[in-house]
């Protein structure tokens, strides 16, 4: 009985051995980093892309802005900065680092119309939200969302009234405002980080 018991126990053990390897091997390693650590004196500030205003500095924390995946940068900006109205296609998520950051929403830029998001505070924008942000003191902020990361500025007048529609009646845009738009009036920018 004795000799059962442990017979038993063995492949018991020997099993849960093989299950176990046969899990760990099933899952191939992924070509990303499992986790990630960036500290101050680590991150590499250069220029912002040329779809920002002078005097702003980047840092890229994780991932491609440009391309089709999630990605995290740091944004620094000086006292009075101005981004002027623009709007994304994706939802843009917003933390305060440091300074004070103020944010509006609407086609024209107005500083009695915008929010204060002192340091630490957090907000999102959805997708085609016409916006615009100013700084006071030394600011910055993270930004992070699924790429491609695109910065669009103005529309034309029919589709500023479609989105204005679907904002009210909360539905979806049905056509995307980089689209079909009268070249003369619109610009479309790219962050600049693939130089497009």
């Amino acid at each position: 009985m004795k000799r059962l018991f442990f017979a038993t126990a063995l492949i018991a053990v020997a099993g849960s051995a093989l299950a176990s390897t046969a899990t760990t091997t099933a899952h191939p390693a992924t070509k990303e980093p499992a986790h990630g650590l960036s500290t101050p004196a680590d991150m590499k500030w250069g220029p912002a892309p040329p779809v920002f205003q002078a005097g702003a500095e980047m840092a890229v924390l994780e991932g491609n802005p440009a391309a089709q995946a999630p990605y995290v940068v740091r944004l620094k900006m000086p006292d009075g900065y101005k981004i002027m109205p623009h709007w994304h296609p994706t939802t843009e998520n917003v933390t305060v680092i440091s300074g004070t950051f103020h944010l509006g929403t609407g086609a024209t830029f107005d500083e009695a119309k915008g929010m204060e998001m002192p340091t630490g505070a957090f907000g999102f924008i959805g997708p085609h939200m016409q916006h615009y942000a100013w700084t006071t003191g030394e600011t910055i902020v993270q930004v992070h969302g699924m790429g491609p990361f695109k910065l669009r500025r103005e529309m034309t007048r029919m589709t500023a009234l479609v989105m204005r529609v679907c904002i009210l009646t909360r539905h979806p845009p049905p056509i995307s405002p980089a689209r079909g738009t009268d070249k003369s009036r619109s610009e479309e920018a790219r962050s600049g980080l693939t130089g497009h």
